[in-house]
């Protein structure tokens, strides 16, 4: 009788640690998309403040690309993380609208006669 009420308590305590195991994963993977996305859109930030104030020292002249920020205002392209993905710090210039297509990085609206110009948008 004690072997069987013995084996019935491992079992027991096996089902519990797999059940904690399965939401403290879940829960893990919450905590990481909610990190990824506060990290992207404070890159988005340092990205157009560095963008205004190049516009500032240049009379109010958008950069052609973000290469032009490195060294003076930026140390380099910050990544965008996308969930399940690695990092990204690719740009791709041009229209919001036929380059937001979800594959990651930044769009930079380098176009001067687009409303959204010197504008910079997350790839997600």
């Amino acid at each position: 009788m004690k072997r069987t009420l013995f084996s019935s308590e491992i079992i027991i305590l096996v089902i519990a640690a797999v059940a904690l195991g399965w939401l403290s994963a879940r829960k893990i993977k919450e905590v990481r998309a909610e990190a990824a996305v506060a990290a992207t859109q404070e890159s988005k930030i340092m990205l157009q403040d560095a963008i205004n104030v190049y516009r500032y020292d240049h009379e109010g002249r958008c950069p052609d690309n973000l290469r032009e920020l490195i060294p003076a205002y930026l140390e380099k392209i910050p990544p965008a993380y996308k969930l399940l993905s690695q990092p990204n710090d690719s740009v791709k210039y041009g229209f919001p609208e036929t380059h937001l297509d979800g594959s990651g990085g930044w769009v930079f609206v380098n176009d001067i006669n687009h409303k959204n110009h010197c504008e910079v948008f997350v790839n997600l």
